[in-house]
């Protein structure tokens, strides 16, 4: 069994920088991937619920991920979840 934390908490101090973590769902129900930090860069892609991605680096609340594909972008933090185990494991 598992639960689902904001990608902010403990993983981000703990190093777990290879981590996958999903999209959560919107309102609008689409998330824009950004070439840069903030909502006035240029869109790269949409990304949808529970599309998975890799965040290897923060700057505030904002994240860089990389899609499986490899391409790279910014998100903001909120937005992404990953899985813990009950044991605290990932």
């Amino acid at each position: 069994m598992a639960l689902f934390s904001a990608a902010g908490l403990s993983l981000l101090a703990s190093g777990a920088f290879a981590q996958t973590y999903y999209v959560e769902p919107t309102s609008d129900g689409f998330l824009n991937l950004r070439s840069g930090r903030g909502t006035g860069h240029s869109i790269i892609t949409t990304l949808y619920a529970d599309d998975a991605v890799t965040f290897p680096e923060q700057r505030g609340n904002r994240l860089r991920v990389r899609l499986p594909d490899g391409e790279v972008g910014w998100s903001a933090e909120k937005y992404l979840y990953t899985y813990i185990n009950l044991d605290g494991t990932v």
